[in-house]
């Protein structure tokens, strides 16, 4: 098997001035996705570069998380969905996107994308591999932490 990155999912504060919410942030090797996308961007000279936060369950409906993350789910906007939104709390806003492949024992993230920025270039950035069992335990802590 190709070299494997480590999984882990963060749920983070986020706080939107109204209410105190939770978001949803990969964390790929030990290091946030926002802030490699973010290092990758800056090294590339994309501005603006990073912005980026992580998903918030509480305000959209993206399903059953554990379906979601392996690629399944109700997300009908083509085969790149997003694992990243803007800093903010919209994923719509500024949205890093990825196809999620998962096999019988791998979960693959590729095709990164800025759909407000298309002519950026992201095929330096991944692809990531996960263990699938690894991976199905992060997503399924994360889960349980948010139902806490």
């Amino acid at each position: 098997m190709a070299c494997v990155n480590d999984i882990a999912f963060a749920i983070e504060p986020l706080d939107d001035g109204r209410q105190s919410v939770r978001s949803v942030l990969p964390v790929v090797d030990g290091v946030s996705l926002a802030d490699l996308v973010e290092e990758f961007e800056r090294s590339w000279g994309y501005e603006p570069a990073g912005g980026y936060g992580g998903l918030v369950p509480e305000f959209y409906s993206f399903g059953p998380l554990d379906d979601y993350y392996l690629g399944g789910g109700e997300y009908r906007g083509g085969p790149r969905r997003p694992l990243l939104g803007c800093s903010c709390g919209e994923w719509g806003c500024w949205p890093l996107m990825v196809t999620i492949e998962a096999s019988e024992g791998v979960v693959r993230w590729r095709d990164l994308a800025q759909p407000h920025r298309e002519e950026r270039d992201y095929a330096g950035l991944g692809p990531f591999q996960f263990d699938r069992v690894d991976y199905e335990r992060a997503v399924s802590g994360v889960m349980s932490e948010l139902a806490s």
